[in-house]
């Protein structure tokens, strides 16, 4: 995956109006970072992920994953973080991908899986 700082996005933001500003962007920071890091990524990969069982998790960096548990800390609940929603996220952008979760049962519910991993993985 491409290699996208969330934490400095977080930090970015952050220090402007405090948590209730970035709560309000964090869908928006975290939307520009799915789509800056899926943009290489082909539907063949992402089939792979889904037929071999990855967990996205253990595909993000340290940085990422720290970025990830960072903005869950600024934030707090990331409740509108689902499978929908990531899927709403990368459509306009990543068509053929969004198209792949909506049209797979297993895909989406791979896409399932790893955003409740996310969730456990940052406290949420």
């Amino acid at each position: 995956m491409t290699k996208v700082d969330i934490g400095e996005y977080v930090k970015e933001y952050a220090g402007v109006l405090g948590k209730g500003f970035v709560a309000q962007m964090a869908p928006s920071v975290l939307q520009g970072a799915l789509v800056t890091a899926l943009k290489d990524k082909t539907v063949k990969q992402a089939t792979e992920w889904v037929e071999k069982n990855l967990t996205l998790w253990d595909m993000l960096d340290t940085k990422q994953q720290d970025g990830l548990r960072n903005l869950a800390c600024r934030v707090g609940r990331l409740d509108w973080l689902t499978a929908d929603w990531t899927i709403q996220a990368i459509r306009k952008d990543l068509p053929a991908l969004a198209s792949l979760y909506i049209g797979w049962r297993k895909a989406y519910n791979w896409l399932v899986r790893q955003v409740d991993i996310i969730h456990r993985e940052v406290g949420n």
